[in-house]
């Protein structure tokens, strides 16, 4: 009796079957939903890059904004609140904006690497 024939029918006997030769494993690499999950991701990164644009230039040019911490990360993350800021038009401020920039940024780069390399395993990617 063969590995294939001692599984069950279903799911567990075509596993089988599949790893027995490796011509067999094929398999659905879903390029088009992964296409539509970076233009979406692509999305979300370049509005945040647009919001640090707009609150890089306040910070630069408007009487209430304060330049320093455009060179300064510690005047920059003194002020966590957007609430409590004076004058403020942003719901968000630059140290909320880079936090979420960053998780985004890798969920894309991770996304993008799978995508462009598929060859490469999921460890080799997360790593």
């Amino acid at each position: 009796m063969s590995v294939v024939e001692s599984c069950a029918d279903g799911y567990s006997q075509l596993a089988a079957l599949q790893c027995s030769d490796p011509s067999f494993m094929q398999y659905r690499g879903f390029g088009y939903l992964h296409a539509r999950l970076l233009l979406a991701l692509q999305y979300e990164v370049t509005d945040l890059e647009r919001q640090l644009d707009e609150l890089d230039e306040w910070d630069r040019t408007d009487r209430a904004g304060d330049p320093t911490k455009l060179s300064c990360i510690d005047a920059d993350n003194a002020e966590a609140d957007p609430e409590l800021i004076e004058d403020f038009p942003y719901r968000k401020t630059r140290p909320q904006i880079m936090r979420l920039l960053k998780g985004k940024l890798m969920e894309y780069g991770k996304c993008f690497a799978r995508r462009a390399h598929p060859e490469l395993t999921t460890e080799s990617i997360d790593r």
